[in-house]
């Protein structure tokens, strides 16, 4: 049945985690994410293009849809307040061999701060990154292959970022486990986004620990290593005798 559906602009369903995944050929598509954790981000307009190459024009090969109550802000009192989207739904088309569009839906979320008049739409494009991820979008970044730093640099090669072969175990019984980036110890993890950037998790709250561990919907690679960040500092404590 896969393999009988295509998007609007006649891409198989079967090849929507590659066409989601390609890297972008400008060095310009890859940006350093805001605050002390040097990690990596898409630029909106790039993200928008591939979501309409792939899928074909909002409202008619893709929509991300959510009811007003669903958009709320915090902290208007700030230069900077928080929009948070707290539920949001992202569709797209699919087309079998009769021609009838079929609709697939993703929930997501997603949060930005900014001065008012820019924060709701942050919050939007937080909430469309997030289901493109889990349809494989920008797979590389997360994989620790590309970045804003050796982006000029990978896609000027002849080949791109991609699968890399298992590599055999010590005994060359079978690939071995990748090794899992370490992070820095999360009390010392500087929060590279929101109302507390330039923080580290220890100067802030217990709350906002547990907020960023157990609630954030994390919508890019900052937010990921945030999240697990603050996941391991709650773990840190828990252990602590009483």
């Amino acid at each position: 049945m896969l393999d009988q559906l295509t998007t609007l602009t006649g891409v198989p369903a079967t090849e929507l985690a590659t066409r989601l995944a390609a890297p972008f050929t400008s060095p310009k598509a890859y940006k350093r994410v805001p605050g002390g954790a040097n990690l990596t981000d898409i630029n909106t307009g790039y993200m928008l293009e591939r979501a309409t190459e792939v899928f074909g024009p909002r409202g008619l090969g893709w929509a991300l849809e959510y009811v007003p109550e669903a958009m709320e802000v915090f902290d208007l009192h700030e230069r900077r307040p928080t929009a948070w989207l707290k539920n949001a739904t992202f569709r797209y088309a699919l087309l079998d061999p009769e021609g009838q569009m079929h609709w697939y839906a993703i929930q997501t979320s997603g949060a930005s701060t900014n001065e008012l008049a820019y924060a709701p739409e942050g919050a939007r494009t937080s909430a469309l990154g997030a289901a493109l991820k889990a349809l494989c979008f920008q797979l590389p970044i997360y994989k620790g292959d590309l970045d804003h730093h050796n982006a000029a640099k990978v896609l000027a090669s002849p080949g791109k970022p991609g699968p890399e072969p298992p590599q055999p175990s010590r005994n060359g019984s079978g690939p071995a486990t990748p090794p899992v980036p370490e992070l820095p110890a999360p009390a010392a993890f500087v929060i590279p986004l929101g109302k507390n950037e330039g923080k580290t998790l220890g100067e802030v709250s217990p709350k906002a620990v547990e907020w960023y561990a157990t609630q954030m919907q994390p919508a890019t690679p900052a937010a990921d290593a945030l999240q697990q960040a603050a996941q391991a500092l709650l773990a840190v404590r828990a252990a602590r005798p009483a």
